[in-house]
């Protein structure tokens, strides 16, 4: 496997695990409140963002299946690019809605005073 193979290959790992870590402290309700999302409590947020869960299941099994058919030194490209795309796919979905909410009207950019 290439460098660039193996970078990648680490970072699709990286992400499926994040997605399982945050589905798992979602469902658990783990996470303190200050760090959720607006109206967290919101019972149509909440079924929003379980509907997210198959995809994100879907996303991981094909990123670790990708991954460990590498490791064995089997071509992974069709799988690997299937979770890339359903990764960006479902990101792109999240950051819309929260767009389309407003939630991001709150963050400033501050730049250097010139």
């Amino acid at each position: 496997m290439s460098r660039v193979t193996r970078a990648r290959t680490a970072l699709m790992v990286a992400t499926d695990v994040g997605f399982l870590v945050y589905g798992t402290l979602t469902l658990l309700h783990v996470l303190p409140s200050a760090w959720l999302f607006k109206d967290h409590d919101n019972p149509i947020l909440l079924s929003w963002n379980g509907s997210f869960l198959p995809l994100d299941l879907l996303i991981s099994i094909s990123g670790f299946l990708a991954a460990a058919l590498r490791r064995r030194g089997a071509r992974a490209s069709s799988l690997s690019l299937i979770s890339r795309v359903l990764t960006r796919c479902s990101r792109l979905m999240a950051v819309s809605f929260w767009a389309l909410r407003g939630d991001f009207a709150s963050i400033r950019c501050r730049f250097p005073s010139a």
